[in-house]
């Protein structure tokens, strides 16, 4: 049985352990945004994601990061380190500048509405050739090697995305239903 917050005030039923790590969260003195944290841990995943398709040892090492690794006021890991028992990855620092470039032209896309038009992929990936991208693996695999990590982390969040617009949608429909099954009673 899963435990639910039992905060006074508290409607949201999380696993009490979720709650915590929010609060921990909060209470950080050099807390990131919730952005930086959610990508550093999307980039966990990534370089898990990377590690198992790669055979390049260059390539794979590029992604791969360490607490030690990262600047001393960096703080965007405090979510990766909360959650993790040991076993979560870090992204490396230039991979966390990466994803976060991707993440902030994904960002724009949303703020105009254009998240979920056909050539919405297409067009993130024209914006981002005007940046300058911090550099991830060897020079052999450069090209395809960063191709791959913007497509699976625009992958990725794209779901996150759809997913959050279904549970609105749903959530609005059926919270009309229920005002339309309301003003029938009456």
């Amino acid at each position: 049985m899963v435990r639910t917050c039992a905060a006074p005030g508290c409607r949201t039923g999380y696993p009490l352990k979720k709650v915590q790590v929010e609060t921990e969260l909060q209470n950080s003195s050099q807390t990131a945004s919730t952005s930086d944290n959610v990508i550093f841990y999307i980039g966990g995943y990534m370089v898990n994601k990377i590690q198992k398709r790669s055979k390049c040892m260059t390539c794979i090492d590029s992604v791969k990061g360490g607490l030690e690794s990262l600047p001393k006021d960096f703080a965007a890991q405090d979510l990766t380190e909360l959650k993790s028992k040991g076993y979560l990855k870090f992204a490396s620092l230039n991979l966390f500048m990466l994803l976060k470039v991707v993440e902030k032209e994904i960002q724009k896309k949303i703020y105009i509405g254009q998240i979920f038009r056909p050539n919405s992929f297409t067009d993130i990936i024209t914006s981002l050739v005007e940046h300058q991208l911090p550099q991830i693996s060897c020079q052999d695999h450069m090209q395809v090697f960063m191709t791959n990590i913007i497509m699976d982390f625009m992958y990725t969040r794209m779901k996150c995305i759809a997913k959050e617009k279904r549970l609105k949608i749903t959530e609005d429909k059926r919270v009309k239903e229920k005002s339309t099954r309301k003003e029938k009673k009456l």
